[in-house]
């Protein structure tokens, strides 16, 4: 049966469309998590920049160490010192845990290289 075009716009809502529209891409904002990638800096002025490609440098006390960055699922990170980096005796790979406590703010704890560091985004 054919529909007439009169009972097709008399039941079309725009405000029921709009959500139809923005519903999905809101989900869609808020399931894909954020980058780890930019430049943060804590309060006592060191700073920690994660690159694409998985490089991170931690600046601090005219000291710069570098290294290889891996997220591992949602909430952690692993850090590989680079070569010649060693840190409180140990050149071992550190697995540390992280999150976004709000939009410009990095969290980042568990490890010996940072212990429970909040970082605000540069």
């Amino acid at each position: 049966m054919l529909i007439p075009s009169r009972s097709i716009s008399s039941s079309f809502n725009p405000a029921l469309a709009a959500l139809a529209i923005a519903l999905p891409l809101a989900l869609a904002s808020c399931s894909g998590s954020q980058s780890l990638e930019g430049t943060y800096r804590d309060n006592a002025g060191n700073t920690f920049e994660v690159i694409k490609g998985g490089t991170a440098i931690l600046k601090g006390e005219g000291k710069q160490l570098v290294f290889k960055w891996e997220q591992l699922g949602e909430d952690r990170l692993k850090l590989t010192p680079g070569q010649n980096v060693v840190f409180n005796g140990s050149d071992e790979d550190q697995i540390c845990n992280f999150n976004f406590p709000d939009a410009k703010s990095l969290y980042v704890g568990g490890c010996p290289i940072m212990k429970n560091v909040r970082m605000t985004r540069m």
